[in-house]
């Protein structure tokens, strides 16, 4: 999986090597984002290291040059400039944390905080919204792309704050784009790691 470079992902440090230490992301370096994207699907010889590893079935890969096939991951909406200043203020941790002390703390709770996009969308994007506005003397409008990334950055602290860190990830599994493409590539898996015919 893959981004182009320059874009901006949501704020968590992302490995570039596997378990066993085979580096598999394609460099950015000397790349604009087209001519990265143009290089999709593709390992480049000149980048694989000297070293070999194996999948558990037996397939041949090398280090560098990104996996072939890529799977694509499409950017996520880029943050409007006030959006720096206003996390940097708390305004957002404020908002979602005294929301989230308002909700149950029971497992069925978390469960309809995590599908209930609406719901948190409502509690949470006007109030921070309405700081930002006051505090930077901004007109702070996100389009509707903006507003629901950082709806979800709002509704995931809320999910720590009120349930833990684990509950965090539960929200991620229902909410992140980048969590659901990964998902929903699994059942290509085995194809994938199998050996390639000569």
């Amino acid at each position: 999986m893959k981004r182009p470079p320059g874009v901006s992902t949501r704020p968590t440090v992302r490995t570039r090597t596997s378990p066993g230490g085979r580096f598999i992301q394609r460099r950015y370096d000397g790349l604009t984002p087209e001519q990265y994207l143009a290089l999709s699907g593709r390992t480049g010889a000149a980048e694989d290291t000297t070293k070999v590893f194996y999948t558990n079935a037996g397939r041949i890969v090398r280090g560098g040059g990104g996996i072939a096939p890529d799977l694509e991951i499409p950017a996520a909406a880029p943050l409007p400039a006030w959006r720096g200043p206003a996390a940097d203020s708390g305004w957002d941790t404020a908002v979602a944390d005294s929301v989230a002390q308002t909700l149950p703390s029971t497992p069925a709770a978390l469960v309809r905080w995590s599908i209930d996009t609406i719901g948190w969308r409502a509690q949470l994007l006007p109030p921070f919204l309405a700081r930002t506005r006051a505090g930077l003397h901004a007109a702070a409008l996100p389009d509707s792309a903006q507003a629901a990334r950082m709806a979800r950055f709002l509704a995931y602290r809320v999910a720590e704050v009120r349930w833990g860190v684990e509950a965090g990830l539960t929200f991620a599994l229902r909410n992140d784009g980048d969590v659901r493409a990964a998902l929903a590539a699994f059942p290509r898996l085995p194809a994938l790691l199998a050996p390639t015919r000569p």
